[in-house]
């Protein structure tokens, strides 16, 4: 599987850290849930997961319309939105998404 392969450029402990590129998502996904539409706000959600881990450089956080990959200056209109991760991990770049419900 492509996790797999991903793995082999881990060290062991960067293995323990990289779950964390998800759970920033998920930070994420539940402010959305709560109501919080200003992505600048949601992506600080987010970044503050990766701050968390000295080992981790954020790249980006996206929030783009799902439809057209248009990154999005304000939420709430029609539309799902997919948000999406990219964070470096020693020389491994890590990449995650989900489509905020």
């Amino acid at each position: 599987s492509a996790r797999r392969r991903r793995n082999v450029h881990l060290s062991q402990e960067e293995r323990e850290a990289a779950p964390l590129v998800y759970t920033a998502l998920l930070k994420l996904t539940e402010a959305h849930k709560a109501g919080e539409r200003s992505p600048a706000a949601l992506r600080a959600c987010a970044a503050a997961v990766i701050a968390s881990e000295p080992r981790m450089a954020l790249e980006y956080v996206s929030l783009a319309a799902a439809d057209d990959g248009r990154e999005l200056e304000k939420l709430g209109g029609a539309g799902a939105v997919m948000a999406s991760i990219a964070v470096q991990l020693g020389e491994t770049r890590l990449i995650d998404n989900v489509l905020l419900p």
